[in-house]
Parts: structure tokens; sequence; C-alpha cells
């Protein structure tokens, strides 16, 4: 279930828009790995991947921080 709208991030120079939602988790469906997705890991806030794009970062922070109804845009790297 849907609780707030987290942030809105946009690259547009990319046209790429990504809306990150808070939600609750009311069950966990069996998963498996897809073209798209190769696998799914938890990881500590200060320990992520460090392939990890730097915009993902951003929006780890912008979770643990608490952000509301933020918006973010971002320059092409």
């Amino acid at each position: 279930m849907v609780d707030h709208l987290i942030s809105l991030y946009s690259a547009p120079k990319k046209d790429d828009l990504v809306l990150l939602f808070k939600a609750n988790i009311k069950e966990q469906l069996e998963w498996t790995n897809n073209n798209e997705i190769d696998q799914i890991a938890f990881f500590n806030k200060d320990n992520l991947p460090p392939e990890l794009h730097p915009w993902n970062k951003k929006r780890i922070e912008d979770v643990y921080e608490n952000k509301f109804s933020h918006l973010r845009i971002f320059s092409c790297l």
C-alpha cells in the first residue's frame, strides 16, 4: 500500500523521470530472476555496492532523510 511520494527525479537531457514512493509491504510473493533483474539483495545504507549509480545512491539518501514530495533534477553525467 502506497503511503506517500518521497521524491520525483528528472533528468531532462535523458528524457528520464522516476517517481519514488514509500509503501508498506503486506506480503511477499515468490520471485525469479528475469532479463531486467538478475538478483535481489539487501545492503546496509553505509555499505552499498560500489557499482551503484550515483543517482540511485541519492535516491537512497532521500529515503533516509525522510523526504516528502521532493523534486530533484539530475544533470547528465
